[in-house]
């Protein structure tokens, strides 16, 4: 009789948290992005998987939602190819403009405000990506 019971209990504790798991999942998907990133870009097929692995890394591990906007200038290499493949993938809310005419008031143009401008033409700027 103890062991039903027992039994019994770990079932409910299970269903318990299996239910909170779900809902917690589902909660997040529906929220906006805390944080965002314009990342330009021009012929970076040599790193921009890895970039964008290492923003939804980033994503992961804070549990955060993360909008990334790529603005391309004209790469004539396989980089939106690979950011296409990948756009489903990735647990990030991912744009990408081709051909991008690059304004000086992006922030505005693209409704990121709080978005950070990373121009990956220079080697440096990677840098500024969260886990490169």
């Amino acid at each position: 009789m103890i062991a039903h019971f027992i039994g019994i209990l770990i079932v409910f504790v299970l269903a318990a948290v299996a239910v909170r798991g779900a809902y917690r999942r589902h909660s997040q998907t529906g929220k906006k992005p805390s944080k965002g990133y314009i990342l330009i870009t021009c012929d970076q097929e040599q790193h921009i998987e890895w970039y964008m692995r290492a923003l939804s890394l980033y994503a992961m591990f804070h549990k955060d939602s993360i909008q990334v906007r790529v603005l391309d200038a004209g790469s004539e290499d396989h980089t939106l190819g690979i950011l296409e493949r990948m756009s489903s993938r990735l647990p990030l809310l991912l744009d990408v403009e081709r051909h991008a005419l690059l304004p000086e008031n992006m922030h505005d143009r693209y409704g990121v405000a709080t978005a950070e401008i990373i121009d990956l033409r220079h080697a440096q700027a990677a840098g500024k990506i969260p886990f490169v």
